[in-house]
């Protein structure tokens, strides 16, 4: 608690509490933005605008123009003007919530000295003179934000710096950024306004943009005098040596520079970062490599040897990605018909003698799909789809993080769920698809071996002041539609590094434990593999199964599992489940009962809104990952594979009941049961010599413990 920021908050109410256009505020002494908005609404109110608002928007900003405009801004007293205004009070409430001292310890509604120092102390911290405490327009607006111009906790000095320069340079530009030692959004837009403003763009005409006349016109370094300034002039040394000062900044920021911000550009340093972005490697900065350094796309025109599409790759797609040199082609794991590989695809593409890079998402649109549960249920049917088209063991699967995030999301809900995948996937690795950022913390976690890089979302905050990712693999980095021999074929084109070469050959079989099987082809059966599993419960309590699905408004679905309990799942069953048709959390489940055998009901594990989660939900673990040794359940990975202790029947991947499998045969178990056959789960075995795939009764009509169950 600030005892000045708790003065500056009472008078702030003692003034304007009364008046309609004010919000009251907490006396807390805690600066935020309620404070911050008290003092917008306190000028508002002084200078006439209705209604207020949270903003110093275009209305306060005229009225400040028109009020002090004709001195440059708020001017200090002289010593012996005892003149009284609102506004000078507003000026001390500003600066003490900044963390800056008036050499008082009330609210006055004076502007001398003590005040005046105060501003003079904000003024060189910005980079700004210091010689004057006049309080202008952009100074102003500076007071009534949040901005921070001290180093603050994880800034760095470096990057305070240049913050200040850019400032001292460029305000007529930028305004006054923060100098708070972050380089987030602000700051990276203003390196471009920075540039425009040594290329001579009028202040109207500078946009922050890096268009065709800011490519057209920056100058390559070294420079050769080729180019010219917005008005035709070649570039005179002191302009050279700012660009220069900007791409030392650059390159610093990208982690290729040692913050040595002088205008020396050190060439092996420019070699290295082209060859990690994957750029002609000369020494020399070109307008490639400007647009490499400063924006997530680079070169957006650039025309990558890489690309992803929701289309299937037919023939004539096929032959047109070969024409325009794409050798590298990524492709949906799951999605639906029109999204994901079809039947055949693989091999199509493979023979046209293209690469395969496979993708996976769900959804994956926003934070909350996110979390240790979606991530098992992910890598489960990841690895199924990419079993079912033959991918071979090892290939880097990208699962997709498609949204802006946020930087507690990554900590709350991306990292817990790369971290399930990581912990699910067995036969393939982990890759992520996600902003630049995003792809770096999930790999620094340990959760991911190779990126796939959004950079064309050039607004994402993921993407803006973050290099690219160490292990980056495809930059993605424009959409657009490629044309040959009259087929049209819309692709996101990216830039690969050669960390990741895709898969080209066709799976015949994995090694696993020891044991040899083919890729099976799991949803062959009527929506076979797509959201159902087989798990057992880790809980230490039974878990009551419902006849029926009845109204409940109090949940998110607002239904519940209800009618009569049918039996229960006991601490270490094994059972079998499916989303009910229209529900994301009611499952339809498959149960042993002692005295009916195998019988068909329903949970529901959500909870009303502001409920803690149902702490059972947390231990439902798949069945492929939990063996028996005939009394308790132990990890499959020391046992496998599991035995029949029943004679079982299976059968084809067309649900033809093929026959019996006798006791004591082996096979290896996939957590996935069948839509029109919920008692079989997919597995594989030695069949007369060789390797067979399809469905098994899971003989849940004979026992669900490790002790009675069929399969262990």
């Amino acid at each position: 608690m600030d005892p000045m920021v708790k003065a500056s908050q009472e008078y702030l109410n003692a003034t304007y509490g009364g008046n309609p256009g004010f919000n009251t505020i907490t006396e807390d002494g805690i600066t935020g933005w309620q404070t911050i908005n008290a003092i917008i609404r306190g000028f508002q109110i002084d200078h006439g605008i209705s209604p207020t608002a949270d903003s110093f928007g275009p209305a306060s900003q005229a009225a400040f123009n028109t009020a002090y405009g004709s001195t440059g801004g708020i001017v200090q007293q002289a010593d012996l003007d005892t003149t009284e205004d609102n506004v000078y009070a507003l000026i001390q409430c500003g600066i003490w919530c900044k963390g800056y001292s008036t050499g008082s310890n009330v609210i006055t509604r004076h502007f001398y000295g003590g005040t005046g120092g105060g501003v003079k102390d904000m003024r060189a911290d910005m980079g700004i003179s210091a010689s004057s405490s006049t309080v202008t327009l952009n100074i102003m607006k500076g007071l009534l934000s949040m901005d921070q111009y001290k180093l603050v906790p994880n800034g760095s000095n470096i990057v305070r710096g240049f913050q200040q320069l850019l400032n001292q340079r460029y305000e007529s530009y930028i305004g006054i950024i923060p100098a708070d030692g972050i380089f987030g959004r602000v700051t990276s837009s203003s390196l471009i306004y920075a540039i425009q403003a040594e290329i001579g763009l009028p202040v109207g005409v500078a946009n922050g943009v890096f268009g065709p006349t800011t490519r057209a016109k920056t100058p390559t370094i070294p420079y050769g005098n080729n180019e010219t300034d917005y008005n035709g002039q070649h570039y005179l040394s002191q302009s050279i040596l700012h660009f220069s000062e900007i791409l030392d900044f650059a390159m610093y920021i990208n982690g290729f520079g040692d913050g040595i911000i002088d205008g020396v550009v050190s060439a092996q340093n420019v070699e290295h970062f082209q060859t990690f972005v994957a750029l002609p490697s000369t020494g020399v900065v070109d307008i490639q490599t400007w647009m490499s350094l400063l924006l997530s796309t680079g070169d957006n025109t650039r025309q990558g040897t890489a690309c992803d599409t929701r289309f299937e790759i037919t023939p004539a797609h096929l032959a047109n990605l070969t024409a325009n040199n794409y050798l590298y082609v990524g492709r949906y794991l799951t999605g639906g018909d029109f999204k994901e590989l079809h039947d055949g695809e693989v091999t199509r593409i493979i023979t046209g003698g293209r690469n395969i890079y496979p993708i996976y998402q769900r959804d994956g649109t926003y934070a909350d799909y996110f979390s240790t549960y979606s991530g098992n249920m992910d890598a489960l049917l990841a690895e199924g789809a990419a079993r079912y088209h033959s991918v071979p063991r090892g290939t880097v699967i990208y699962f997709a993080v498609d949204y802006d995030v946020m930087d507690p999301d990554v900590t709350n809900h991306i990292i817990p769920y790369f971290e399930a995948v990581a912990g699910r996937l067995s036969a393939y690795e982990v890759g992520i698809y996600a902003p630049r950022s995003v792809c770096s913390r999930v790999r620094s976690a340990g959760y991911s071996v190779k990126s796939f890089v959004s950079g064309m979302s050039t607004g994402y905050s993921g993407n803006i002041g973050a290099p690219l990712p160490s292990d980056w693999a495809f930059d993605q980095i424009s959409s657009i539609t490629i044309n040959h021999a009259g087929d049209a074929l819309d692709i996101d084109n990216s830039i690969a590094s050669g960390l990741d070469l895709g898969f080209n050959t066709i799976a015949q079989s994995y090694v696993d434990f020891g044991e040899t099987y083919a890729a099976p082809h799991l949803h062959n059966i009527d929506g076979f593999g797509k959201t159902g599993d087989v798990r057992v419960n880790l809980h230490n309590q039974s878990i009551p199964v419902y006849s029926d699905i009845v109204y409940d408004g109090s949940l998110p679905e607002g239904n519940d599992a209800g009618g009569y309990i049918i039996g229960y799942i006991h601490p270490d069953d094994c059972y079998c489940r499916a989303p009910a048709i229209g529900f994301i959390d009611i499952f339809q489940i498959f149960i042993h009962d002692d005295r009916l055998g195998f019988i068909k009901g329903y949970y529901n594990q959500s909870v009303p809104s502001g409920y803690p989660v149902l702490e059972w939900v947390q231990h439902q673990e798949l069945f492929e990952y939990y063996n028996s040794d005939g009394t308790t359940l132990i990890p499959a990975s020391l046992t496998r594979p599991f035995e029949l202790k029943k004679d079982l029947d299976y059968m084809s991947h067309s649900g033809e009941l093929l026959g019996v499998l006798s006791t004591g045969t082996f096979i290896t178990p996939y957590s996935v049961p069948g839509e029109t056959n919920s008692n079989f789960i997919a597995f594989e075995t030695e069949i007369d010599n060789s390797t067979f795939n399809g469905f098994i009764d899971l003989g849940l009509q004979f026992g669900a413990s490790p002790s009675t169950r069929a399969i262990w």
